[in-house]
């Protein structure tokens, strides 16, 4: 009896060794998905970093070009408001010669 006891104990023990073994398979195939999961998400986010970045120095590329753009526009309208001031200035020397002379 005990030689059948053992032999039923003995294929216990090789059923439990041989659920365990699976149980560890299947972790380790759950680990390489993981990892190769996370290998991929690491992917994209380097690729994301590296839009972001080129993103980040065409703006500032954008910025330079229109504060450049600004301060030509605003010499500009400063040119603009000096030559109307010259302009007013002349037309009324013009009305006082006019008017000296007796032209208008």
């Amino acid at each position: 009896m005990a030689n059948k006891n053992d032999v039923q104990l003995d294929e216990v023990l090789e059923a439990v060794n041989n659920g365990f073994t699976l149980m560890e398979e299947r972790f380790q195939n759950m680990e390489r998905r993981f990892e190769r999961r996370f290998q991929k998400l690491e992917e994209k986010l380097d690729d994301i970093a590296r839009r972001v970045e080129k993103i980040e120095k065409d703006i500032v590329w954008i910025k330079e070009i229109l504060e450049k753009n600004a301060s030509s526009l605003k010499r500009l309208d400063e040119e603009r408001i000096f030559t109307l001031n010259y302009v007013k200035r002349l037309e009324k020397e013009i009305t006082f010669i006019k008017k000296h002379l007796k032209i208008a």
